[in-house]
């Protein structure tokens, strides 16, 4: 989390325990948390600014799983060799390319929980179509809380 007040929402919504990345070394967080063992499953929007950092705090044979780039840095990560055969995780990346093929599936087998009410999906603000730009400009800010949804019209 990046601030006290991202910590809190995540909290609110059900997180056991946040990191503040901006005042808490991530790896050593993350080792604490596990008695030094580290996280089983990193899910990394960021990847081209914290790959390499998650190497230290990856569990042996853990995941890393790359949904996002990054912060507009570019493409291109760097990240130490021993990190990786020191742990052996596993790094994988999905995109919605990949998601094509799961997804019907996924959806069917998580209906029956969507209709129970057990996923809680915040909206932090709702666009029109026409106002994809502010809505990007918002989504690269970073200054929100919640998910930000295009809504086409009608």
């Amino acid at each position: 989390m990046s601030s006290k007040e991202k910590a809190d929402f995540c909290r609110r919504l059900g997180a056991d325990e946040t990191i503040k990345y901006r005042e808490e070394d991530f790896a050593e967080r993350c080792k604490a948390l596990t008695d030094g063992r580290g996280v089983d499953v990193i899910v990394e929007m960021a990847a081209c600014d914290n790959i390499d950092r998650d190497l230290d705090a990856v569990a042996f044979a853990g995941r890393i799983v790359i949904v996002g780039m990054g912060t507009g840095k570019g493409p291109m990560a760097e990240l130490r060799v021993p990190g990786i055969t020191r742990n052996g995780p596993f790094i994988t990346g999905i995109s919605a390319r990949t998601l094509e093929a799961v997804l019907p599936e996924a959806l069917r087998r998580m209906a029956p929980m969507w209709e129970a009410h057990r996923f809680r999906v915040p909206v932090a603000r709702e666009f029109p179509l026409a106002g994809v730009n502010e809505c990007h400009e918002l989504l690269a800010s970073g200054k929100f809380m919640g998910k930000l949804v295009l809504v086409p019209s009608s």
